[in-house]
């Protein structure tokens, strides 16, 4: 019994290590394949079906995905990260106060899971909820004050809002950090415009363009400020 044990245990982790190669590789699909033979041999794993979930995501078979996610998490309640996976899928499908839901339930179980904080505060921005996704990347910031992606969905949640002179205090903070940054830009130069900061929009708008001459937001933007008088 204790030898049928021990041959079982070893054919689980040939499995395991299998199905990873396999995946590093890009073999998706070969990959699934073997975690649905593991299943059949251990339906009691929680992180084959984590594995299995991540897979099926990334081929795009999220119902998949998501019911794997759940039967993992029926079988260890306390991983946040299937959390956090499970937020990814419903968000993939629009389903925001579902995401919202799953994304919590991640930082109540690790406050330190940044990744979900941003992607919390994304599913309340979609969900129309500004206030909450604000109150998310704040989170995000006070655990890390440096985070780009914070400082920049702060700028456009503020600016949707028409807060666009704190929006413009994340969105510098910004591009003093990653000059590269296209989207900011324009985000940038925007609320600038609507700030009646004209001039200082045109050269934002021109830095923009620089970074991406095929961003017709952005060259009708400049067109636009540019024919004003006196700019």
């Amino acid at each position: 019994m204790q030898e049928n044990s021990i041959k079982q245990e070893e054919l689980e982790e040939s499995l395991e290590k299998l199905i990873y190669e396999l995946n590093e590789k890009g073999e998706k699909r070969a990959a699934i394949q073997k975690c649905r033979r593991y299943i059949k041999l251990n339906n009691k794993n929680p992180k084959i079906f984590r594995i299995f979930g991540l897979l099926l995501y990334k081929i795009g078979n999220i119902d998949e995905s998501i019911d794997n996610y759940k039967k993992a998490i029926e079988l260890d309640p306390d991983f946040p990260d299937q959390y956090h996976s499970l937020g990814l899928n419903y968000y993939r499908k629009a389903s925001f106060a579902r995401a919202i839901e799953s994304f919590n339930k991640c930082v109540s179980l690790d406050p330190d899971f940044n990744m979900a904080y941003y992607w919390l505060g994304l599913s309340y921005y979609h969900k129309g909820e500004r206030e909450k996704s604000i109150e998310a990347y704040k989170r995000l910031i006070k655990k890390n004050p440096d985070s780009i992606i914070a400082h920049y969905q702060l700028g456009v949640s503020y600016s949707s809002m028409g807060k666009d002179k704190i929006a413009i205090s994340h969105f510098k903070k910004v591009t003093k950090s990653n000059s590269d940054c296209q989207a900011v830009y324009y985000h940038l130069g925007y609320s600038l415009y609507r700030v009646k900061k004209i001039s200082e929009a045109v050269e934002i708008f021109r830095k923009a363009v620089e970074l991406n001459s095929e961003d017709q937001r952005s060259v009708q933007m400049l067109e636009f400020l540019t024919e004003i008088p006196g700019v």
